[in-house]
């Protein structure tokens, strides 16, 4: 197919109806490995510990849900991207880590712009 291309936030795709991911690793832009291997395993299970966050906030699953599964209610694509923020900081603030809705929009935004 040919076409123009276009740079899209993934924000847009993830709320049109239409979109739906073909293929996907689950896991995607933290560095490669061997600049990984340079991280304390301190911060190296941190930034694992709040990538599968973004991505449950960002696509509405954490990267290790099997097949099939549908995302809680609080991290549906239907709801806002700002509802899920909250959703995660109240989540994680119950689970232990205070955590503010700021807080995750802030590592969202970094995270997405890494990829």
């Amino acid at each position: 197919m040919g076409g123009t291309v276009r740079a899209v936030p993934p924000t847009v795709l993830f709320a049109d109806d239409d979109f739906e991911v073909v293929d996907s690793a689950g896991r995607m832009p933290l560095p490669p490995v061997s600049l990984l291997e340079t991280l304390p395993q301190a911060a190296l299970e941190k930034a694992l510990w709040w990538e599968g966050h973004i991505l449950e906030v960002l696509r509405g699953l954490p990267p290790d849900a099997a097949a099939g599964t549908q995302p809680k209610p609080q991290y549906a694509l239907s709801r806002s991207l700002t509802a899920r923020e909250r959703a995660k900081a109240v989540e994680l603030t119950a689970a232990g880590h205070r955590v503010t809705a700021g807080t995750v929009a802030n590592r969202r935004r970094r995270y997405e712009r890494t990829e």
